[in-house]
C-alpha cells in the first residue's frame, strides 16, 4: 500500500498492531518494512524524547547481533524481536539495559488492552518485626517506620533501609530477626544493617538480624534475590556473609549455603524450579551442600538438585539472570513453561494448558512494566502458541 508519507503509514500500522486491530495483510506489510530496514534508521515519532535515541540504537544493536547468530529457533526469535522492538520504540517505553543499576527499573506501563488484562507488579512487600507485628510497606509512608534495638528502619520509595545507630550487642546476647516478604506481583530492595544491598523478587522472603554481630553475617532466603555484599574487615580478613537457602523445591533440595566475602550474585531458589541456581557476577562465592563444596568464578553458575552434586556451569547468561532486577524479561531459547512460571509470579495469575505443555522455545526481551497482554501478544506473533485471559487465569494452547 503506497503513501506520500511512508513514515506516517508505518506509525499507523504500529498503532494498529498495539491495539489489536491490524489485519494479516497489514501485519505482513509492517513486518516486511521493519525487517528490511534494520540496517537503516527506522522511523521514530516526532516527539521522541532526549535519551530514547540511545535506546533505539541499543535495540538495533541487539537485533543485528542476533542476525549473526544461527540458532535452531531463529524464525521464532525474529518475530519476537520485531514485535518487542516496535513496542518499545513506538509506544515510547523507557527501559535501560544496564546490569549495574542501583534500583529496580519502574518505567511507565502502557494501557491494558482489555478489561481482562493483568497489570504488572510493583513495589509490594510486608515487613515482619521481631515481635511478630507486620507492616505493609506498599501502603506505608516514606520515612522512619520503627526501631528494633539499636537500628532505625526507614522506608524510601521501594527500599527498606536499616541504619544501625550504635554498634552494641543485644543485652541478653540474642539477636532480633526481621523478615521481608514479597507477594506475587511484588518486589522490593533492602539495605541491610551492614550496608549490603538485596533486591527481592516476587514470591520471596529474606530473614535477617536487625544488627550483625559476631564472626559472621547470616541470612535465610526463599525465592529469588540479587545480592551486593559490602566487604567488612575482620581479624585480618573479611567478615563472611552466608546465605542459607532453606527451600523444598520440586527437586527436594534443602540446606544449601552460599558463603561470600564481598561480591555480587543472584540466587534463584523457587519451590517450583527443578534446582537451586546461584550465579556469580563479581567476586567469588562458595557453595556448600551435604559436606560438599563448589567455588564459583565470575560468569559461572552453580546448580543444585535433589540427591545431586553441585554442578558448575560456565558462561552463564548474566543478562538473562538479572533481567528481573533491572526491570525486564529476557528469554533466550526459553521453554514456554519457564516463561509462564515467571509470568505467574509477576502478574499474580494462574496458568492452564489446554492440550498439555508444548515443547516450544522462545527468545526476546520486554519490560516488566508492560501489561500481561503485551507479553502474550509478542509470543502469539510467532504463530506457535495462543493465549486467552480469563480473569486471573491464562489459558495456553497451540496456535491454530
Amino acid at each position: 500500500m503506497a503513501s506520500e508519507n511512508p513514515d506516517h503509514r508505518y506509525l499507523e500500522l504500529a498503532e494498529k498492531w498495539l491495539n489489536g486491530t491490524i489485519t494479516q495483510e497489514e501485519e505482513k506489510e509492517f513486518a516486511d518494512w521493519y525487517n528490511a530496514g534494520q540496517d537503516e534508521t527506522v522511523f521514530l515519532p516526532a516527539a521522541f524524547a532526549p535519551g530514547r535515541e540511545a535506546l533505539r540504537e541499543r535495540i538495533l544493536q541487539k537485533i543485528r547481533q542476533r542476525r549473526r547468530t544461527k540458532t535452531i529457533r531463529r524464525h521464532v526469535y525474529w518475530r519476537m524481536a520485531v514485535a518487542a522492538a516496535i513496542l518499545l520504540v513506538v509506544a515510547g517505553i523507557w527501559v535501560w539495559y544496564n546490569g549495574r543499576t542501583t534500583g529496580v527499573s519502574q518505567p511507565l506501563a502502557v494501557k491494558p488492552n482489555s478489561m481482562n488484562d493483568r497489570a504488572p507488579g510493583g513495589y509490594k512487600a510486608q515487613l515482619t518485626l521481631a515481635n511478630g507485628s507486620v507492616i505493609l510497606l506498599d501502603s506505608s509512608r516514606n520515612g522512619s517506620l520503627t526501631k528494633e534495638g539499636n537500628t532505625d528502619i526507614k522506608k524510601q520509595g521501594g527500599r527498606l533501609i536499616y541504619n544501625t545507630l550504635a554498634v552494641a550487642p543485644e543485652a541478653d546476647n540474642t539477636l532480633s530477626f526481621n523478615t521481608l516478604t514479597t507477594p506475587r506481583g511484588g518486589q522490593y530492595q533492602l539495605v541491610l544493617p551492614d550496608g549490603s544491598k538485596v533486591w527481592l523478587n516476587a514470591v520471596s522472603s529474606l530473614r535477617y538480624p536487625t544488627a550483625f554481630t559476631g564472626s559472621e553475617r547470616r541470612v535465610q532466603l526463599t525465592g529469588e534475590a540479587y545480592f551486593e555484599i559490602k566487604p567488612i574487615a575482620h581479624e585480618g580478613g573479611k567478615l563472611p556473609f552466608i546465605v542459607e537457602v532453606n527451600t523444598s523445591s520440586n527437586a527436594g533440595t534443602s540446606g544449601i549455603e552460599v558463603e561470600v566475602l564481598g561480591t555480587e550474585f543472584n540466587i534463584n531458589a523457587y519451590n517450583d524450579e527443578n534446582m537451586i541456581r546461584t550465579t556469580l557476577l563479581q567476586g567469588s562465592v562458595k557453595i556448600r551442600k551435604d559436606g560438599k563444596t563448589g567455588l564459583l568464578r565470575p560468569g559461572q553458575q552453580a546448580g543444585v538438585a535433589a540427591h545431586g552434586d553441585i554442578k558448575i556451569f560456565n558462561d552463564a547468561d548474566l543478562e538473562a539472570v538479572v533481567a528481573w532486577k533491572n526491570g525486564y524479561f529476557k528469554f533466550d531459547n526459553t521453554n514456554i513453561a519457564d516463561i509462564m512460571r515467571q509470568a505467574t509470579r509477576w502478574y499474580d495469575m494462574e496458568v492452564e494448558y489446554n492440550k498439555g505443555i508444548m515443547d516450544e522455545n522462545f527468545s526476546g526481551t520486554l519490560p516488566r512494566s508492560e501489561y500481561l497482554s503485551s507479553l502474550l501478544k509478542i509470543l502469539e506473533l510467532t504463530k506457535t502458541v495462543k493465549f486467552t485471559i480469563q480473569g486471573r487465569k491464562v489459558m495456553v494452547e497451540p496456535y491454530r
